[in-house]
């Protein structure tokens, strides 16, 4: 009910700069929440596009996450899918990566598939040259593994 209360709350403790990262963070979070809720996606990308220029690594794969889901609402899937990958890219071991699974475009996963492609050649042109058993093992475990991801895939 009192969200303006809570967005000059929010503004008061970003502006004051003495507060710790995390603490500072939930300030943002909350303006940008509020705006959120209200139907005010540019406002929110505003807010969480500000926590990015902030000089703290945390929470950083928040911004990025909520920033895209602020563009799908305004139907920008384009922007949203920029912001997807930024996630994807510049935080992997982020628990919010599940979230947008299926939200990247499919040209993300078909760049991989050649590499993989490569990489059993490479493994079975090993080999045959070597008719070393553990490698041909390897190559045999490897390729099956391969074999069900681009099925998946497909």
């Amino acid at each position: 009910k009192n969200k303006k209360g809570q967005v000059l709350s929010s503004n008061k403790a970003i502006n004051t700069k003495k507060l710790s990262a995390d603490i500072l963070f939930l300030a943002y979070e909350g303006e940008a929440f509020c705006k959120f809720d209200k139907g005010d996606y540019d406002g929110a990308i505003a807010i969480w596009k500000g926590w990015l220029d902030v000089k703290s690594p945390i929470y950083k794969d928040y911004a990025l996450y909520y920033i895209g889901m602020s563009y799908e609402k305004l139907g920008k899937t384009d922007e949203a899918a920029v912001h997807y990958k930024r996630l994807k890219e510049e935080q992997p071991a982020s628990l919010l990566i599940a979230k947008i699974a299926g939200k990247l475009p499919k040209e993300t996963a078909a760049k991989e598939v050649p590499a993989a492609k490569e990489l059993i050649f490479r493994i079975y042109e090993f080999t045959q040259a070597t008719y070393f058993f553990p490698a041909f093992c390897c190559f045999f475990l490897f390729s099956s593994f391969c074999r069900r991801v681009l099925r998946k895939e497909a």
